[in-house]
């Protein structure tokens, strides 16, 4: 057997086997993290026999009664034993409660509560003289001690349906570790929308959350309120218009103006009967409404910037409760039209949370991220982990699928003192069920090893498929991101198909593995619809549509979000009101043509993706050619010349040239946003890197000059953070667009031909292309030899030894977009016009071109 082989077996067998039994093969966590142990170890059960009660406080709540039955259940779910729970002020047998009920002095330190909220959830976890202790200091603290003793018994909970729960099995248990834990950050919960429309699937999901440690240490409660509080008071708005915001000469709705002494006593007054009503609440939100209307009287106008305007009133109101109410907060986010930070800091008993995106400022968020942990000392993130529009739930999702990425940037938050992360997500368990895993762990505890994790999770839900499992996982989840579409699919396709082969005779781990292949047909029917023509749409989307029905109940992907927002365009667009559930929804019996509950069967399964591997066909390996990054001008014998022009709503790099050493000279117009955004930015470099120029772009058209040190090949940058830019090349500036593998691009509008060099020993070209409409490719005589929708497969065409060392085009259709496309074996600038063309240095050299700039 190979090295690398057996570390795999051994890495499968150490995760597989009696951990239960033996004490040190459990003293490292899932995280990696090394527990210490007690010796002898503790015998929780012997020959399917519990040789220990769980023991309650007598005057134990019921949730912590809850959390004792669903122990008890698990326990004997691993030994078969019954677990007895009995109730008593002795810490004996698997004691679990609060350090009031079960007072231990040696447990005051590592339980130790600090600003009010930090440690009301730490837990321990000790083990001596027979028996063990789950010790807290509030319930749903034991509640996390219960679930990690769980886990460190074998237990997991990776995904939130019962296919993706582990729960070893062993007649005899024992156990010898110790364990004390606190959260990295206050309050963490990632929440998905529309969950409440089943509440089946909000049980599951609530479940899932618990046995993960996402909870509150500080209850966050944040919205917009400010629209609705003058009808929720009306005892203390009516007759009061001067407590709105003063807009084009108005008193109006729904803002406020907050320099009035009568509103800010009146908003004062509400938080006061907030708490009185709900003594238990840790903030009362004073959010403003979701709008515009800021008030322009001249006190508020005097605060300046209008985001100034709801933080000068949660501060008036903190201050009064600072001393009615001693740890309690005002809550508002810092978001949209109001995210920038005040000229004044927050008070102390303030809670600011900054949302991820959304945000309509001149700032990056870096600097809003920088400023608000400046300016409040709790402070939280509101983050945008996925949405239905981002993806559609399908391969490859998005950024924070990097494994990298999502554990920086919640160590970056938990580095800062993030109190709360509130994670806004979709219940797409199929694209990110591995994310929100680790974002939980990470949640609790930033130091853990995302490998071990992720290691964990491959060995524990995929046994002897793990390998195979590695390769599917560590695509999508590493760094860089994969490439979206046909390639994708297949490579998928491939994986899971050995991952079935390595699990045969395994059903817990088939059954996972059938989850993942019914999704994986998920995508490929909705990439089907994104293809599909005028005439065969409505057969392809009713073909998706019924199939994310059937396999609803494996929240692969959001099937509430589905029905919903594919279901309700789609009944307009065909005219067929029984497409959306709601128009459905009091029928006796729903005729909806999507409804077939027929079960899917690992049969049906394995022939479904065989005929997706034949359509898509065998994926060649690709075997990129680098050229260099230095760049030379070369003239082609054309005169063809024009000016060009083009929308980009993002970002683009190009090539430009000046061959006299004269300015270089466009038009970008930064289009106006319907709310303030950030300016755009530019950036001249040369091909080294140095930085020449860079500069903002506010809202309107700039005629941009930027002086060069000499004749030569530049690069250049432009990136919009608002409504994208409109740049326009003059006819003598040569210019290509340089578009890179594994960068989205968005452009708008038509996109005339652009020009490329195909090296004079080049027998075939190469491409990847991905929502980029109908790619259409030209050769030198004028010939189309490649015109085809671009479906995220990598195309080759044939290059006769007569058209190599000549300039070919790209484009010339109107459904040409190039958002996500590069060239695999050909130099990768696109330059505006054939007369002038952009080529590698080496190739240059190589076919003896003749150069206009060196």
């Amino acid at each position: 057997m190979k090295r690398p082989q057996l570390r795999l077996l051994t890495r499968y067998l150490l995760a597989s086997c009696c951990l239960w039994s033996v004490g040190w093969l459990n003293a490292q966590t899932p995280e990696g993290h090394g527990l210490t142990s007690s010796a002898p170890p503790v015998v929780l059960a012997q020959d399917g026999a519990a040789r220990l009660p769980i023991v309650i406080a007598p005057d134990a709540s019921e949730q912590l009664r809850k959390t004792a039955a669903e122990l008890a259940g698990f326990l004997q779910r691993i030994t078969g034993a019954e677990f007895s729970i009995v109730e008593g002020r002795d810490a004996a047998g698997i004691t679990l409660g609060t350090l009031t009920h079960f007072p231990d002095p040696a447990l005051a330190e590592p339980l130790a509560i600090r600003d009010h909220y930090d440690g009301i959830e730490a837990f321990v976890i000790r083990t001596d003289a027979d028996r063990v202790r789950l010790i807290a200091n509030t319930d749903l603290g034991a509640t996390h001690a219960a679930w990690r003793f769980l886990e460190l018994l074998g237990c997991r909970w990776f995904f939130m349906t019962p296919n993706w729960e582990i729960v070893p099995e062993a007649r005899t248990l024992t156990f010898a570790h110790n364990e004390e834990s606190r959260p990295d950050i206050w309050s963490r919960n990632i929440w998905f929308d529309r969950m409440a429309q089943i509440p089946e699937h909000r049980e599951l999901f609530q479940a899932w959350g618990t046995r993960n440690r996402q909870g509150h240490s500080l209850r966050v409660r944040i919205l917009h309120r400010w629209h609705a509080l003058p009808g929720e008071l009306p005892e203390l708005f009516d007759g009061h218009p001067e407590y709105l915001a003063l807009v084009d000469g108005k008193r109006r709705g729904p803002q406020f103006c907050v320099t009035n002494a009568g509103l800010q006593a009146a908003v004062t007054t509400h938080a006061k009967q907030f708490f009185a009503q709900n003594p238990e609440a840790d903030m009362v939100s004073l959010d403003p409404a979701d709008t515009s209307g800021w008030c322009t009287c001249g006190d508020c106008r005097a605060l300046g910037h209008h985001s100034n305007q709801p933080f000068h009133l949660a501060n008036v109101v903190a201050r009064e409760l600072r001393e009615s109410h001693p740890g309690k907060f005002v809550g508002l986010l810092a978001y949209s039209w109001y995210s920038d930070p005040p000229d004044f800091d927050m008070e102390p008993n303030v809670f600011v949370q900054l949302t991820r995106g959304m945000n309509a400022t001149s700032m990056s968020f870096d600097d809003l991220f920088r400023l608000w942990s400046q300016r409040s000392s709790n402070f939280g993130m509101y983050e945008y982990m996925s949405y239905w529009e981002m993806d559609e739930g399908m391969l490859p999702g998005s950024r924070l699928q990097e494994s990298a990425e999502l554990a920086s940037r919640l160590r970056d938050y938990a580095g800062h003192q993030v109190r709360s992360v509130s994670a806004q997500a979709t219940n797409h368990w199929g694209l990110y069920g591995l994310t929100y895993y680790l974002a939980a762990r990470l949640m609790w505890d930033a130091s853990v090893d995302v490998e071990a994790l992720t290691e964990d999770f491959l060995n524990q839900a995929f046994g002897p498929a793990a390998p195979a499992m590695r390769r599917y996982y560590g695509r999508i989840h590493g760094t860089p991101r994969p490439l979206a579409g046909a390639r994708l699919l297949r490579q998928s396709l491939d994986d899971l198909e050995a991952a079935v082969a390595l699990a045969a005779g395994n059903p817990a781990v088939l059954a996972r593995l059938d989850d993942l292949r019914g999704y994986l047909v998920y995508c490929n029917l909705g990439e089907q619809v994104k293809l599909a023509p005028k005439e065969e749409r409505r057969a392809r989307l009713l073909e998706w549509f019924t199939w994310a029905y059937r396999t609803r109940e494996t929240h692969m992907f959001s099937w509430v979000t589905f029905r919903s927002t594919v279901g309700s365009p789609a009944s307009r667009e065909f005219d067929e009101p029984e497409w959306f559930w709601r128009n459905t929804v009091k029928d006796a019996e729903p005729r909806n043509p999507w409804r077939d509950d027929t079960p899917i069967t690992s049969t049906e399964l394995t022939a479904r993706l065989a005929a997706i591997a034949d359509d898509l066909g065998q994926m060649a390996d690709i075997r990129a050619e680098s050229f260099g990054d230095d760049h030379v001008l070369i003239a082609t014998g054309s005169t063809e010349r024009e000016p060009r022009r083009q929308i980009f709503s993002t970002g683009m790099d190009y090539l430009v040239a000046s061959i006299e050493g004269e300015p270089l000279r466009m038009l970008i117009e930064h289009r106006p946003h319907a709310v303030a955004r950030p300016d755009a930015l530019y950036e001249l470099r040369k091909e080294d890197g140095e930085l020449l120029r860079s500069g903002t772009l506010p809202v309107g058209e700039h005629d941009v000059e930027l002086p060069v040190p000499g004749p030569g090949v530049y690069r250049f940058h432009c990136h919009s953070r608002g409504a994208g830019y409109r740049i326009v090349f003059p006819a003598e500036l040569p210019v290509a667009y340089v578009y890179t593998q594994g960068q989205r691009y968005r452009t708008s509008g038509y996109m005339a031909p652009l020009y490329f060099y195909v090296p004079k020993e080049q027998r075939e070209i190469s491409w990847y292309a991905y929502e980029c409409g109908t790619i259409r490719i030209t050769d030198p005589d004028g010939t189309v030899v490649h015109e085809a929708p671009s479906d995220g497969s990598v195309v080759t065409v044939p290059v006769p030894p007569e058209q190599a060392g000549r300039v070919w085009s790209i484009g010339g259709h109107t459904t040409m977009r190039m958002r996500s496309f590069h060239f695999i074996n050909v130099p990768a600038p696109l330059s505006a016009n054939p007369d002038r063309i952009f080529v590698p240095k080496s190739v240059a050299e190589r076919d003896a071109l003749t150069l206009l700039v060196p």
